[in-house]
Parts: C-alpha cells; structure tokens; sequence
C-alpha cells in the first residue's frame, strides 16, 4: 500500500528538491595567495638543511672530538645567518625578501668559480623575490 499524495491546488506550485552538492573551492586568488605565502617558507627551510649539511664535512677528519664539534658549529654560521633570515621574512616579508636577496648578492661575491656557486647563489634571489611577491 503506497502512500496517497495530496492533490496539488492550483495556487501551489510543487516543490523541486535539489541535492546538495558540496562546495567546491576554485578560488584561484586564494589559492595563488596561500602558494606566495608558504613556497618561499618552504623553500627557505629547505635551503637551511641544505647549506648545513655541509657542515657535516668537519666529522672524519681525525680530529678531537671537541675540535670537530667545534668546527662543526662555525661550518653552521652561514646556517645560523640563514635561520635569522627566515625568521625575519616570516614577519615582515619584504625586508626579508630585500635580506635574502642581499645574501644572494654576498654570495655572489664570496664564491667565484666553483662548480657548486648556482646551487649556493640563485635560491637566496629566488627565495628574495618569492618574498617581495608574496
């Protein structure tokens, strides 16, 4: 035994019941907006672990072990520059994207013809300039 409908009265239109959908977030602005905040983040911590390690270079060398700690952590100072630098950016995104640029211009300077020098020169300047976008 179905269910009896009730005669629809001409004054009444029927109700159309849609299914809700999920929303569905294609912001781009806000989605390009979180990018410009959390690459240049990302990317700077990335580049820290990368230039400490190394630092890592100290260790094996036949040293005491106070000697080897001890160069270990004046190998890390370009590190402890580059944490300072971020920490900044963090706050204030435009002076820390002037200050890592400026750490790209000094390390320009600082090493000439290694054949490492891009992989040390050109994040500061990217990391820099993803600051000032963001």
């Amino acid at each position: 035994m179905g269910r009896s409908r009730k005669p629809l009265s001409p004054h009444r239109r029927p109700e159309v019941r849609i299914l809700p959908l999920p929303p569905v977030y294609i912001n781009s602005f806000n989605n390009m907006n979180k990018l410009f905040y959390y690459l240049p983040r990302c990317l700077a911590i990335l580049f820290v672990i990368f230039v400490s390690i190394f630092a890592l270079d100290v260790f094996g060398t036949g040293e005491s072990l106070w000697r080897e700690i001890g160069g270990f952590l004046i190998h890390l100072i370009p590190s402890y520059i580059l944490i300072i630098a971020t920490i900044i950016a963090w706050k204030k995104e435009f002076t820390g994207g002037v200050i890592f640029i400026i750490l790209g211009v000094l390390a320009a300077f600082w090493i000439k013809n290694s054949s490492f020098s891009l992989l040390i020169i050109l994040p500061p300047f990217i990391i820099g300039i993803l600051f000032l976008i963001g």
